[in-house]
């Protein structure tokens, strides 16, 4: 069985499993290190609105490793 981590953002809660906060944090670094505690939530909030979306993906994986979403995922040239 999975354990779910829950993440309050704003007026909204995620649970995610420990893979998934996994890709959360990854993205979180390579997108915002070095930035303010605030942009570094920005991100973790476009994750999660995505995910919520039907648009996106329907796991925090999905939407991080979705082609073209995050630079950091890009083929570097």
């Amino acid at each position: 069985m999975k354990r779910l981590i829950t993440i309050p953002l704003l007026f909204l809660t995620f649970k995610v499993d420990s893979n998934e906060l996994k890709c959360i944090t990854e993205a979180v670094y390579h997108e915002a290190r070095g930035e303010s505690l605030l942009d570094q939530k920005k991100v973790i909030y476009v994750i999660l609105n995505r995910i919520k979306s039907r648009k996106f993906p329907n796991s925090a994986c999905r939407v991080v490793n979705q082609k073209g979403q995050f630079t950091y995922k890009r083929k570097k040239i």
